[in-house]
């Protein structure tokens, strides 16, 4: 995978949060909370779960390739979900564990407070299309 990619993906995946906002303007708490369907979850409930899932479970599977271990931790998204209260986060608020953090120089993944490894740069830091090259590199 070129550095060029990377930054191209970096930059891409840099765009998300102003995304999801332009998507939720205009969203009140109630609609961010409220479930469409049976089964399904609600705004609120996917931006949670995005957040948590690169705070959490990214850097985890990132360990596991440049650590060489055998196996992931298992998640339990839906489990998260209702232990968590998703449901009670306020929407302004997840948005903005989604913009990019500080790094954490001890950490394998991305900086806490942000998700989808969006606000790193090239370069040294971790981001999401280093797993692909770590994982990659774990191969050969």
């Amino acid at each position: 995978m070129s550095d060029t990619l990377l930054v191209e993906a970096r930059h891409e995946l840099g765009r998300l949060p102003t995304v999801l906002e332009t998507l939720l303007a205009g969203l009140d708490e109630v609609s961010a909370r409220t479930r469409p369907a049976p089964g399904e979850w609600s705004p609120v409930e996917i931006l949670c779960h995005l957040r948590d899932e690169e705070t959490e479970d990214f850097g985890a599977r990132l360990r596991v390739i440049v650590d060489g271990a055998s196996e992931f931790a298992p998640i339990a998204p839906e489990r998260w979900a209702e232990e968590r209260r998703y449901r009670e986060v306020s929407l302004p608020d997840v948005l903005e564990a989604l913009r990019p953090g500080e790094p954490d120089p001890a950490a394998h993944g991305p900086p806490t407070g942000m998700a989808l490894g969006v606000g790193l740069g090239v370069g040294g830091d971790v981001g999401a299309g280093d797993a692909v090259v770590a994982e990659e590199n774990a191969d050969s």
